[in-house]
């Protein structure tokens, strides 16, 4: 494992620290989290114990650790796609005590994260051969870009339909005082 490979592992295992140590003291807030999603509370508290292991494997197995980040990552931006894609406003991810919406900058944060974790947990693939490993990262970019885009184009339409209703409203309170 190199210097570099060892801190990107490091660096890991504090952002997932940090978003373990958000979730433990704001227990509130991650119940709210898997209310958005539609999810019931035990998922968050899972995901929350899921990223523990993720910061012990990045310590303890990097190369393990990178591989397991980079699965976690996937599976979250898929759960949190698919609520978007169904309607679902989520107010925020529950990560860093952050008040952000889950948008296209949470999606590039998070893909990030994921080829930092790639990186980390590269050598452990070299089975896969750079074929196969280039056809792995390119179904995932193409998924993981199918749910950016229509996630963006979700929130434009429901922009443009408040803004159509708020006309709506401001026509008929207009008729109402003209007559």
């Amino acid at each position: 494992m190199t210097v570099a490979a060892t801190a990107i592992s490091l660096a890991l295992g504090l952002v997932f620290g940090a978003a373990v140590y958000a979730h433990l003291t704001d227990p509130v807030r991650v119940g709210a989290v898997a209310g958005d999603l539609g999810l019931p509370r035990i998922v968050a508290w899972v995901a929350a114990g899921l990223e523990a292991v993720l910061v012990v494997l990045l310590v303890a197995s990097p190369r393990l650790g990178g591989l397991a980040t980079v699965a976690y990552l996937a599976a979250l931006m898929v759960v949190f796609g698919v609520a978007r894609l169904s309607g679902r406003e989520i107010v925020d991810c529950g990560c860093f005590k952050s008040k952000h919406p889950v948008s296209a900058r949470w999606y590039a944060r998070n893909l990030l994260l994921a080829a930092l974790a790639l990186t980390v947990g590269f050598r452990a693939l070299e089975g896969l051969g750079s074929r196969g490993l280039l056809a792995a990262l390119v179904v995932g970019a193409a998924a993981t870009g199918l749910v950016v885009v229509r996630s963006v184009r979700l929130e434009i339409e429901r922009t443009a339909t408040r803004s159509s209703v708020a006309i709506d409203r401001d026509d008929c309170r207009a008729g109402h005082a003209s007559r």
